[in-house]
C-alpha cells in the first residue's frame, strides 16, 4: 500500500467509522423505519465531504496539486478508496436490515415499505457521492458544500413527485426518481472529475466564500462615524454573520418547504402511497440544522484563525459563551423544531392526526418532542464544536456524541431501544435526572473546551471525566431517589393513636359498588362516608395537577367529603358520589374532549343518599344536587315502617327488602346521563315497585351488586324488569357464603373470597377464565378458625385475624387458585385492625381501632406506573373522627 493510499485511508478514517456506526443503528430499528435514512445520510455526507473537504480546510488541497504525480492517479486513488468506504458502509447497513427484517415481523405492507427503504437508501448513497466531491471542488467550503449536497438532490427528487405523482403509481414514481438521480449522479460525478483536473491552487472564489455584508449590520460602519454598537451587540452581529451559510440553506429550505405544502395541498395521494410519505415526513430535513449551527459555533472560528484574537477581545470569556451557546440554541430550536412544525400543524399532515396519537393532546405531545429533539440537537453539536478544529470535525463528534445519548438513554429505560412504540413509565425518573444533568454538564465542559482549548490528551481527559462522572451521578442518583433512600430513618409504619373502637363490637367497613365509594357504620348506628379516587377527583383538576398524583402518588385518595350521614341508630344507610364519565358518538353541544367522533362526557357531583331507620321507616336526601352533600337533609320517604335493608342497585336506583320477604325496587334504568344532573328528577319522583310475588327473601349482600338470598339459603342474581317485575339466577355453590362476610373479586359475584361461620377461609371462582363458569369452584385458602374478614381484589387478598393482625395473599404470576391457597404473609407490624374492605384498584383499605383508615396497594401493580418505588409505609387516608371536609 503506498502512501497516497494511506493517507486517504487516514483522512477518511474518522467520518467512516462514524458512518458505520449509524448504518448498524438499523440493525435495532423496523426494517420499514425511514428516519433510519435521515441518520445514515449524516454518515455518507461527511464521507463524501471529506475527500476534498479536509484538504481545504487543513490548507492542504494546494500541495496536494504540486504534487510530482500525475492529477489522473491522485483522482484515481480517492475515488477508489472513497467508492470503497461507501461500499462498505452500505454493506455494515445491507447487513443490519437483514438483521432487522428478519426480527421483525412484516406483513405485505411492511414488505412494500422495507422495499422503499432499501431504493432511498441507495438513491441516497449514489447522490451523496457525487454531491459531495462536485459541492466541494466547487465552493471550497465544507458548509457550503454540505447545503448543495442536501438540496440540489432533494430540489430534483421533489419537482420529480410533483410532475408524476398524479398520474402514476409508486413503481413509476421510484423508478423515475431512480433514473433522475442516476443521471444526476453521473453528471455529478463528471462535472467534479472536470472541476478537479483543472482547480487552481485557490478555488474560483480566491479561497472561502465572502458573502455580501447584510445591510442591517453594515449600517453603522460608514467611515468616520463615531461607534453605536456595543460590544455584546457587535458579538451578536459577528455570530449572525458566522451562521449566513445555515440561513441561507434554512431560507432554501423554507421554500421547498412551503413548496411541499403547497402540491400536498392541491393534490390527493393514494393512501399511504410513496408521494403520500415522501411530502409528510419533508419536514425531518430541517433536523439537519440545529446539527450545523451548532457544529459551525466554535469550530469554524477555529478553523479559520481568528478564536485566539477573539479570546483576546475586552470583553470576558463567559460573555461570549453565553451569547455564541445562547444563538445556537436559540437559531437552532427555532429553525429546527419551531418552525417546521407549526407549517406543518397549521396545514394538517397526516402524520400528525389525533386518531393516530390519542387525540390533540398526544398530537401536542408529538410537537414538543421534536420541539425538544431539535434543541438537544443543537446543544451536543455546539457541545462537539468545542472540541473539534472545523466543522467537519465537529459534525462527526456531534453524531459520535448523540449516539451515546441514544445508547445511554436505551440503558436508563430498561434496554429499551431508539424509535420503538413507547416507553414503560416508571423508567421517566433516570430520564428526568439525565436531561437536567446533561443539561448543566455538556454547557459546563464546553466553556471550559472554549476558553481553554488544547489539543492533546488534558482537552480529552477532562471531557471523558466529565461525561462518566455524569453517568455515575444519574445512576447513582436514580437509584437512590426511586429506592427512597431517606426511608432508612423512618418507621416501618407510623404509629396509631389511642383504641376506639374493638373487634368484640367492630364497625363495619364497606365498599360500595360504583364510584369507589367507602362506608363506615359505627357499632352506635352512625354511617360515615367517603370517595375514593385513583387520582383523585379526576375530571376537576388541572390535567397537570392530575398527571403528577398519578405518576407520583398514584394512591386512590379522598375526593369528599368525609362526613357522617344526619342522624344515628340506622340499621342500614349508604351515599354515593359519581366521579367518572360517559362516551357519546358525535356531540353537538357538549363541551368535551374529541377523539375522532367521540366525546368524553365528565359525570361527576354527589348522588342521594338513603338509609333506614330502627323503626322500618325509609329516609332519602330532601332532592337530588349533584354540587352539594345531601346527606345532611334526610327526609323520611313513604308512610311504609316495614323496611328492613336497603342497598345500591345502580346509580339511579335503590334496592329495598321488606320484613315479610318481599323485594322491591325504587328508581328507573333510563337516565340521560349526558344531560345528567338536569334530566335526573331524584328518586323521590318514582314509588317502589314489587319485584317478583316471591316472599322468601331473607338479605341480599352489600356491596356485591343485585345479589339476594333466599330463606332456605340459597344465591340469587336478580335484576328488575319493568314488565315481569323479576329476572333471576340461581348462583350455584355459593349459598354458603354468609352475606357479611364476603368480598367479591374486581366488581361482580363471579369470584371472590368469603369466611365460614366456623371461622375458615374460602375463595370461589373459575379464576384461570375470570369467572365466566356458571358454577364456580370453591376452595379452602386456610385451615386456621380465626379469622374475622377478608378483602379480595384482581391479584391482591388480605384477611383479618381475630388477634388484630394483617394476613396477605398475592397473585404475581397469574394463577390466583394456587396463590391464593399458599400460606399467607404477615402485612405491616400493628395488631388494632377492626376492619378491612376492597373495591378500590388493586388494593386493600384496612380501618384501625383508633379510627384511621389506610390503604395497602398490590405494590406490583402499582409501582409500574410511578416515578418512586412506593414508600413501605400504607397511605393514609383519612380518620373517622377527623376533621371533616
Amino acid at each position: 500500500m503506498n502512501a497516497l493510499v494511506k493517507k486517504e485511508i487516514r483522512l477518511l478514517l474518522p467520518s467512516w467509522i462514524v458512518a458505520v456506526l449509524l448504518a448498524m443503528v438499523q440493525a435495532i430499528t423496523r426494517p420499514y423505519d425511514f428516519y433510519v435514512a435521515s441518520l445514515l445520510f449524516f454518515g455518507l455526507t461527511m464521507m463524501a465531504l471529506t475527500t476534498i473537504g479536509r484538504e481545504t480546510s487543513l490548507n492542504t488541497f494546494s500541495s496536494l496539486l504540486a504534487q510530482p504525480t500525475e492529477r489522473l492517479r491522485i483522482w484515481q486513488t480517492k475515488i477508489s478508496v472513497l467508492a470503497g468506504a461507501f461500499l462498505s458502509v452500505f454493506a455494515v447497513w445491507l447487513a443490519a436490515f437483514g438483521i432487522a427484517f428478519f426480527n421483525s415481523n412484516v406483513d405485505a405492507n411492511d414488505r412494500e415499505n422495507s422495499y422503499n427503504l432499501f431504493i432511498t437508501i441507495s438513491l441516497i448513497a449514489t447522490a451523496t457521492f457525487t454531491g459531495g466531491l462536485w459541492a466541494t471542488l466547487l465552493l471550497r467550503q465544507i458548509a457550503g458544500a454540505f447545503w448543495l449536497t442536501l438540496l440540489v438532490p432533494a430540489v430534483l427528487a421533489g419537482f420529480t413527485a410533483a410532475f408524476l405523482a398524479e398520474n402514476h403509481s409508486d413503481n413509476a414514481l421510484i423508478a423515475v426518481l431512480c433514473v433522475v438521480l442516476g443521471i444526476y449522479s453521473v453528471g455529478g460525478f463528471l462535472f467534479a472529475r472536470w472541476l478537479f483536473f483543472r482547480a487552481q491552487d485557490a478555488g474560483w472564489t480566491g479561497g472561502i466564500i465572502a458573502l455580501p455584508q447584510w445591510k442591517f449590520f453594515a449600517a453603522g460602519d460608514a467611515t468616520g462615524s463615531a461607534r453605536k454598537l456595543k460590544p455584546i451587540s457587535t458579538l451578536l452581529k459577528k455570530e449572525f454573520q458566522l451562521q449566513q451559510v445555515s440561513l441561507l440553506g434554512a431560507a432554501g429550505l423554507l421554500v421547498m418547504h412551503i413548496g411541499v405544502i403547497v402540491f400536498r395541498s392541491n393534490h390527493t395521494f393514494v393512501r399511504e402511497s410513496a408521494g403520500q410519505l415522501l411530502t409528510s415526513i419533508f419536514w425531518m430535513l430541517w433536523l439537519v440544522l440545529p446539527v450545523i449551527i451548532g457544529a459551525m459555533s466554535v469550530a469554524e472560528e477555529r478553523r479559520l484563525g481568528v478564536m485566539e484574537s477573539q479570546l483576546c477581545l475586552p470583553v470576558s470569556r463567559r460573555v461570549q459563551f453565553v451569547i455564541k451557546g445562547f444563538l445556537a440554541l436559540f437559531l437552532g430550536t427555532l429553525l429546527g423544531g419551531v418552525l417546521p412544525m407549526f407549517l406543518e400543524a397549521v396545514t394538517h399532515n397526516m402524520i400528525f392526526k389525533p386518531a393516530d396519537h390519542g387525540g390533540e393532546s398526544g398530537v401536542l405531545k408529538m410537537l414538543l418532542s421534536i420541539v425538544a429533539l431539535s434543541a438537544w440537537l443543537a446543544l451536543v453539536s455546539f457541545f462537539a464544536s468545542s472540541l473539534a478544529r472545523n466543522f467537519l470535525q465537529a459534525i462527526g463528534y456531534a453524531i459520535a456524541t448523540f449516539i451515546a445519548s441514544v445508547l445511554l438513554g436505551s440503558a436508563l429505560i430498561n434496554g429499551r431501544m431508539f424509535f420503538v412504540d413507547y416507553v414503560p413509565v416508571h423508567s421517566f425518573l433516570p430520564v428526568i435526572i439525565a436531561i437536567l444533568t446533561v443539561i448543566v454538564v455538556l454547557p459546563w465542559l464546553a466553556y471550559l473546551n472554549f476558553k481553554n482549548f488544547r489539543d492533546d490528551w488534558s482537552l480529552w481527559r477532562r471531557n471523558l471525566l466529565g461525561l462518566v462522572g455524569a453517568v455515575a451521578f444519574i445512576v447513582l442518583m436514580s437509584t437512590a431517589l426511586y429506592n427512597r433512600a431517606w426511608e432508612i430513618f423512618l418507621p416501618v409504619e407510623p404509629a396509631h393513636g389511642p383504641a376506639k373502637f374493638s373487634l368484640t363490637h367492630p364497625p363495619v367497613l364497606r365498599a360500595e359498588t360504583y364510584g369507589g365509594n367507602l362506608l363506615v357504620q359505627l357499632p352506635d348506628g352512625r354511617v360515615w362516608f367517603d370517595s375514593l379516587n385513583d387520582f383523585g377527583s379526576e375530571y376537576q383538576e388541572k390535567p397537570v395537577r392530575a398527571w403528577l398524583h398519578q405518576i407520583i402518588s398514584p394512591w386512590p385518595r379522598s375526593t369528599g367529603p368525609q362526613r357522617f350521614i344526619n342522624g344515628s341508630n340506622w340499621v342500614c344507610a349508604s351515599a354515593q358520589r359519581i366521579d367518572t364519565w360517559v362516551e357519546i358518538v358525535n356531540p353537538a353541544d357538549q363541551k368535551s374532549t374529541i377523539t375522532n367522533s367521540t366525546a368524553h362526557i365528565p359525570i361527576t357531583g354527589y348522588a342521594e343518599s338513603f338509609g333506614i331507620q330502627p323503626d322500618g321507616t325509609l329516609w332519602i336526601s330532601e332532592k337530588s344536587d349533584q354540587n352539594r352533600w345531601t346527606a345532611d337533609k334526610l327526609e323520611k320517604f313513604g308512610a311504609e315502617t316495614d323496611w328492613s335493608q336497603a342497598g345500591g342497585f345502580r346509580l339511579n336506583s335503590i334496592l329495598l327488602l321488606k320484613k315479610d320477604g318481599t323485594l322491591w325496587y325504587l328508581g328507573t334504568n333510563h337516565v340521560d346521563w349526558k344531560h345528567w344532573p338536569q334530566s335526573w328528577p331524584g328518586l323521590r319522583a318514582f314509588q317502589p315497585r314489587q319485584m317478583g310475588n316471591a316472599s322468601d327473601w331473607k338479605e341480599f349482600f352489600p356491596g356485591g351488586g343485585p345479589v339476594v338470598k333466599k330463606n332456605d339459603g340459597t344465591v340469587w342474581s336478580v335484576r328488575f324488569n319493568p314488565e315481569t317485575g323479576l329476572d333471576q339466577f340461581h348462583l350455584t355453590n355459593l349459598d354458603e357464603i354468609p352475606p357479611q362476610k364476603f368480598s367479591q373479586r374486581g366488581g361482580g359475584m363471579e369470584s371472590g373470597a368469603f369466611i365460614r361461620n366456623d371461622g375458615t377461609l374460602w375463595i370461589y371462582g373459575d379464576f384461570q377464565s375470570r369467572g365466566q363458569t356458571q358454577t364456580p369452584q370453591v376452595l379452602q385458602s386456610s385451615a386456621e378458625t380465626n379469622w374475622v374478614a377478608v378483602a379480595m381484589s384482581w391479584q391482591l387478598m388480605v384477611a383479618l385475624k381475630s388477634d388484630g393482625t394483617l394476613w396477605k395473599w398475592e397473585s404475581k404470576n397469574g394463577n390466583p387458585a394456587a396463590d391464593f391457597t399458599k400460606p399467607p404473609t404477615r402485612l405491616g407490624i400493628h395488631h388494632d385492625w377492626v376492619a378491612i374492605a376492597a373495591g378500590f384498584g388493586e388494593g386493600v383499605v384496612a380501618l384501625a381501632a383508633d379510627g384511621s383508615l389506610w390503604f395497602w396497594p398490590f405494590r406490583k401493580d402499582y409501582e409500574y406506573e410511578t416515578l418512586l418505588k412506593l414508600p413501605k409505609q400504607p397511605q393514609w387516608l383519612g380518620n373517622v373522627f377527623g376533621k371533616t371536609d
